[in-house]
């Protein structure tokens, strides 16, 4: 749920006076509106989410809702996430109610889908604008649990004035984001939130607890549904998912899933490491069938734009390569991995790309590893095929 090197801190203590925690809060908000400086004894995700905005924003009932049938259309498209509300609410919404909060969950966009708990909770809410149908992005509404988590990545608690507008400074809300094991990617957010004096640390553990064993249970779920589709083509190499994990594979030793740098789609394919690829859809899925494999290739375009070629063919024009387009920094990185077959280490790359910090050629080498798998080796970084440049 959260980064092991950004741990997630919950807003308050059990023993805090929460008047003074509120009061000492809004001292920081007046002195950031006014200097707009972030002060520093903000906790690290606070100062954070503070330094992406400026002090003011607009009330978020201001900003409008999507109509009811439209609400409707994006809880049907949300399917993974529909199916983790259900048992969020069988975990979470007694202890919401007990504690005069309500629970919220939003789609990957911070638009407001499901909403439950105490009326009276829900009727303050209202007036701010949070109902089903408002978009609660920061951009919109500024720092708040919801739109936070999902710019974070990860769980946060906000109390009182940590809420960047002032409109919110009389709430205590608790989000994390909630990710689909299929995908990986996060879906949607959930928040508790209630009245300062119902603010408790236990809150934060709770609501991360909560969302890890719906999590497990999506994982489960995808699971099963990865053993359906294993029967599908009996004669196919690789059965996949949508996404790529493996449900069936016969004569190949695959992992649990595979990445196909443009993605799964019919015709030709190459995966990496496995070669080339009929791709038929079957199912929820796709059956790959091997064909005639060539040696691996990776091709640097410097003009008109920077591009990345990875791919089998040796005519470059063929429709079964992938094409990534290259920021200038990986394009430096490119060059100087095309020109060492050997490898180079951290510290000859950041003479290559002229920086100071370690941490910013991994950031670079992580972003190109994520196109190019296992194409791209570490200790030391080198390509594992050729690349040719133009």
């Amino acid at each position: 749920m959260s980064s092991p090197t950004l741990p997630v801190t919950p807003a308050v203590r059990a023993l805090d006076d929460l008047r003074h925690k509120a009061a000492d809060l809004a001292r920081l908000h007046e002195q950031w509106q006014r200097s707009r400086l972030v002060p520093d004894a903000l906790r690290p995700e606070v100062a954070r989410a503070w330094a992406r905005h400026e002090p003011e924003h607009r009330a978020a009932r201001s900003i409008g809702t999507l109509a009811v049938d439209q609400v409707r259309e994006r809880r049907d498209a949300s399917v993974v996430l529909a199916a983790a509300v259900e048992p969020l609410r069988q975990l979470l919404l007694d202890t919401a109610v007990e504690s005069s909060n309500e629970m919220v969950v939003c789609d990957t966009d911070a638009v407001v889908l499901w909403v439950d708990g105490p009326r009276p909770v829900r009727a303050e809410s209202e007036r701010l604008g949070f109902v089903e149908g408002a978009r609660w992005t920061e951009d919109l509404v500024g720092v708040n649990a919801l739109g936070t988590a999902l710019t974070e990545r990860r769980a946060i608690q906000l109390f009182g004035a940590e809420h960047s507008n002032p409109d919110q400074h009389r709430w205590v809300c608790t989000g994390a984001p909630i990710r689909d094991p299929a995908s990986t990617a996060v879906i949607g957010a959930i928040t508790l939130s209630g009245p300062l004096a119902s603010a408790h640390p236990h809150t934060l553990s709770l609501v991360t607890s909560a969302v890890r064993a719906v999590e497990s249970e999506l994982t489960l779920s995808h699971r099963r549904s990865l053993r359906d589709l294993a029967g599908a083509d009996e004669r196919a190499a690789l059965v996949v998912d949508r996404y790529g994990w493996v449900a069936a594979a016969r004569g190949i030793d695959a992992p649990e899933r595979v990445w196909a740098p443009r993605g799964f789609a019919s015709g030709a394919i190459w995966l990496p490491a496995f070669g080339s690829f009929e791709c038929m859809p079957v199912g929820s899925g796709w059956a790959l069938h091997p064909t005639q494999s060539l040696q691996p290739q990776l091709r640097l375009v410097r003009h008109p734009r920077p591009t990345l070629e990875v791919g089998e063919a040796q005519d470059p024009s063929d429709a079964a390569n992938a094409r990534f387009a290259l920021t200038p920094k990986q394009m430096v990185l490119v060059e100087a991995l095309a020109a060492a077959p050997g490898g180079l280490d951290v510290a000859q790359l950041q003479t290559v790309l002229g920086v100071g910090s370690a941490v910013s050629v991994r950031a670079e080498i992580s972003r190109l590893r994520r196109r190019l798998g296992g194409l791209l080796e570490s200790r030391p970084y080198r390509f594992t095929v050729p690349c040719a440049i133009d």
